[in-house]
């Protein structure tokens, strides 16, 4: 009875086996890797993004709470005070797991909603490592929410959102953000007033959308004009 060859020269067909499964590897894990980090850009860094802070959140709260700000920040609204800011604030974004109901991550079928699609270019910095592009979408898309409102609102809705928005059911509240109560269903007019976590996150979500590098408008735009 006559053996196969795999019976004959199980050796070759081994040391075979092993060189297609070298090559695998290579296609599906060196070569991507030589792609990325030889074409990798210049990351920015939480000071780049923090550098200037006129007009910000940031500065908007150390104006709204003077007293407060300067407890918790000396050198008032500086942009190591800002760098420092949204450090915390994307930390705690993290802890108390915003990413669970928000995107971070707009996609090409929904630029009618939140404008234009994601470009990986504006999550290139430090704030978005690691990727908050999030899991679901029971709340709107947050990459570009830093303007949307002024820094009043998110402040109080951060503090009751059903008081400001009533649909708004899904979303919780997040007392643990101010050291005293603030009754906004008497008082409509009343203005919350945050703790350090709470200046943090705020300057957080006001700055989301800030970091637009100029290739990315200017291939967006482009991408309209065709």
């Amino acid at each position: 009875m006559n053996s196969s060859p795999l019976e004959r020269f199980p050796g070759v067909f081994g040391v075979g086996g092993l060189l297609i499964f070298l090559v695998a590897l290579s296609v599906s894990l060196v070569l991507p890797l030589i792609a990325i980090f030889g074409d990798a850009e210049d990351t920015a860094t939480v000071e780049d993004l923090a550098a200037n802070p006129e007009g910000s959140g940031f500065a908007d709260l150390a104006e709204m709470f003077p007293e407060i700000f300067s407890d918790i920040y000396p050198e008032g609204a500086s942009p190591a005070n800002y760098a420092d800011a949204l450090e915390r604030g994307r930390d705690l974004y993290i802890e108390n797991a915003c990413f669970q109901c928000h995107t971070q991550n707009v996609r090409p079928f929904e630029t009618g909603y939140y404008g234009a699609a994601a470009n990986p270019r504006e999550q290139n910095n430090d704030l978005m490592h690691p990727s908050l592009i999030g899991f679901r979408r029971v709340g709107p898309d947050l990459s570009r929410y830093g303007g949307t409102r002024e820094t009043q609102w998110v402040v109080n809705y951060l503090y009751d959102p059903t008081a400001l928005v009533s649909e708004a059911v899904a979303m919780p509240a997040y007392p643990w953000f101010y050291d005293e109560g603030c009754d906004l269903v008497v008082n409509p007019d009343a203005l919350c007033v945050p703790n350090e976590d709470g200046i943090a996150i705020i300057a957080y979500l006001q700055w989301l959308g800030d970091y637009q590098p100029i290739e990315t408008l200017e291939e967006d735009t482009e991408g309209e004009t065709q």
